[in-house]
């Protein structure tokens, strides 16, 4: 039996060890956005480097390896946040325009994040993400899952206006929305940079929810946020700090086969004001426009 002293050795050994343990990122990166995955806790960001300061803007906030930017799925009323420490194993894997993570949950379930750049319609100054996450089970029996997303934004956050969708040019406190027809996208924009999230069109999964609030309230216990209107984004643990959070309709999987939710990221780096008028490119018939 190991004696206490030599056990409290090994263990700060051990974490020494694990410290010096460097995690493995993926980038990819088209007219100046960049896409970072990273099995180091499962994390992924947006960025773009600006031409003035030559440094990367992040879109979502970065503090604690972007802790409060990621996925979660419900396996039969179980919540599992795919994070290190909730799944048996974290890859990364990369093609072509493509980064992504692969999330494998005990013998349940494997989640592939992937992240894929769409080349014919990204210029200098604008650019779109195709986010897929693809749902397996790898389990002998059904599955009834579901997903769900949380960004932590920041850009709104300098500006004043948290957040703008199609039928509200400004959005400064809590709200949840469930006609995504209606809805269709929501902004996050400093006056510079901007991303905006599509949640309506051709090839788009309809989320059955999607709410902004502080980020707190999002990334806490329960599946279904609390949301109440015209509440402001400050909590108890931080002031101003909003985010965005989409749930998408529960799935019902049976063993070996798969579900995809499917959604857009559309950015800008350009000067573009909360409220502008849309500007539409040229895209595929799976995406009809990109709006800023």
């Amino acid at each position: 039996i190991m004696r206490r002293p030599q056990f409290i050795l090994f263990i700060v050994l051990f974490y020494i060890g694990m410290a010096f343990v460097s995690a493995a990122t993926l980038e990819k990166e088209e007219e100046g956005f960049k896409i970072r995955v990273s099995d180091d806790g499962g994390a992924f960001n947006l960025s773009y480097v600006s031409e003035k300061t030559n440094a990367p803007i992040d879109f979502f906030v970065s503090h604690n390896d972007y802790a409060s930017t990621y996925f979660s799925v419900l396996v039969d009323d179980m919540v599992y946040q795919l994070r290190r420490g909730s799944v048996s194993s974290i890859n990364l894997v990369e093609k072509d325009q493509c980064v992504g993570l692969v999330f494998k949950l005990k013998e349940k379930l494997n989640v592939g994040v992937n992240f894929t750049f769409v080349p014919e319609v990204s210029r200098k100054g604008q650019g779109a993400i195709k986010v897929e996450v693809e749902l397996e089970n790898i389990s002998s029996k059904s599955l009834n899952v579901a997903l769900k997303g949380v960004f932590d934004t920041i850009l709104g956050e300098n500006a004043g206006v948290h957040f703008a969708t199609a039928p509200y040019p400004y959005v400064s406190t809590e709200e949840s929305f469930t006609n995504m027809s209606q809805l269709e996208w929501v902004r996050s924009s400093n006056g510079d940079e901007s991303v905006q999230f599509l949640f309506d069109g051709n090839g788009i999964t309809r989320p059955k929810m999607v709410a902004v609030a502080n980020k707190d309230v999002l990334i806490g216990d329960r599946w279904i946020p609390i949301i109440k209107s015209g509440r402001t984004f400050n909590s108890v643990f931080s002031y101003n700090n909003s985010a965005l959070c989409a749930l998408w309709n529960t799935i019902t999987l049976a063993p070996a086969t798969k579900g995809t939710v499917t959604f857009y990221i559309t950015m800008t780096a350009i000067a573009c004001l909360v409220g502008k008028m849309p500007l539409c490119l040229g895209l595929p018939t799976i995406l009809t426009a990109i709006i800023f």
